[in-house]
């Protein structure tokens, strides 16, 4: 999670400013490389939906891994839009492969042990903020030191840094993938998707919604004329809060219904990105970004479970392909649209969309649904 969200995914956002400033884009620009990166992630989230049932998800991990790696080193070879629009897109494919695979098999190797698998996964979840705060610590430093051109070596130094972090989570998929207890026996028949539409249409919005934080964060803070201080401070902050998030959320993740917690967790969050709204200065900054980081990854973390405690194990990485899938479809509009909703108005206006996005997502997450009332009764 470090490799393929706090840094292939999260880390643009950090890059941004300096690739607008060098390469003359627009806001609107700006959002549709990452809208390409969300449709990378959707057509790999699609391509995991469904091939996982004719590919283990230990080997689809490894596969996705190899592919963000490989395209991260080489996204700065070029400045051709183009170019960075397809190693975004390849970028995007291979994490949604890291990220719903990981999930499963994360499930798998904490399936024995109830009463802190909840935790263990969010644990899973929350090594994006260790991406986040390494990336944070670095690349603003590093860019206001050496000038706006100097974004082609900060891409470099993040794929450097992947590929080391990559090492250790390849070793446990290759231990796993002999193990077929997660491969699908469905074969063709079709996996019930109706009793879940509420909370796959409440992840779509999370996913239109939260993207547009992390994408222009950097570029909000420094268009509020705070320096590039703050931006290290709230891009740690809030890999701390990540970091944190399964400790703070553990006796929800582990005795609450899953799709409870995916609605409070999207509460929070929309909470987490108004408080900056509350008036210049680092501290409103600061702890939107920690209250932000603290929910943003209990959400997957809720749809994991609701897939564990509903589902039976052959089926877990499907459904969290699908919920993935969801998911991208949502951040491939999102940044796009607040983009365009800021180069209108300005960006402000692009991030007050945002907050009503994953409102809207927490309102559909407590609707009624079958998947919920299964929820309830498996006591998750």
């Amino acid at each position: 999670m470090a490799i393929s969200n706090g840094i292939a995914r999260f880390a643009y956002g950090l890059v941004l400013p300096a690739m607008r400033e060098d390469l003359q884009w627009t806001y609107a620009t700006a959002g549709l490389l990452n809208t390409v990166n969300a449709v990378g992630y959707m057509l790999g989230a699609l391509a995991g939906y469904a091939g996982l049932r004719a590919v283990s998800p230990a080997r689809a991990f490894r596969i996705g891994t190899v592919i963000v790696v490989v395209s991260l080193l080489a996204t700065p070879v070029l400045k051709d839009f183009w170019h960075l629009a397809v190693m975004r897109s390849l970028t995007g494919f291979g994490s949604a492969w890291m990220f719903s695979c990981g999930a499963a098999l994360v499930s798998k190797i904490y399936a024995d042990h109830a009463r802190i698998r909840g935790t263990a996964t969010g644990l899973y979840f929350a090594g994006a903020g260790v991406g986040m705060i390494l990336s944070g610590a670095f690349v603003p430093r590093w860019l206001e030191q050496m000038g706006s051109t100097a974004w082609v070596s900060a891409w470099y130094a993040i794929g450097i840094a992947s590929a080391l972090l990559a090492v250790l989570p390849l070793r446990v998929a290759a231990s796993l993938k002999h193990d077929t207890s997660l491969s699908s026996e469905a074969g063709n028949k079709p996996i019930p998707i109706a009793p879940y539409l509420p909370c796959l249409v409440a992840y779509l919005l999370f996913g239109a919604g939260n993207n547009v934080y992390l994408t222009f964060l950097a570029a909000w803070i420094a268009e509020r004329g705070e320096g590039w201080q703050v931006v290290t401070l709230a891009w740690c902050v809030l890999g701390f809060g990540i970091c944190l998030s399964p400790l703070v959320w553990a006796r929800a993740l582990n005795t609450w219904p899953a799709t409870r917690t995916l609605a409070t967790c999207l509460l929070t969050t929309a909470v987490g990105v108004s408080i900056s709204f509350l008036g210049g200065g680092a501290l409103p900054t600061l702890n939107s970004a920690l209250l932000y980081g603290l929910s943003l990854f209990i959400a997957p973390t809720s749809v994991t479970l609701l897939a564990r405690s509903t589902r039976p194990a052959s089926e877990w990485a499907t459904y969290v392909a699908l919920f993935t899938l969801m998911f991208s479809v949502g951040q491939s509009i999102g940044p796009w649209a607040a983009g365009v909703i800021a180069d209108h108005v300005n960006l402000t206006a692009g991030m007050a969309f945002s907050v009503t996005i994953i409102l809207l997502g927490a309102a559909m997450a407590n609707a009624p649904s079958e998947a919920k009332i299964w929820a309830y009764r498996s006591g998750r």
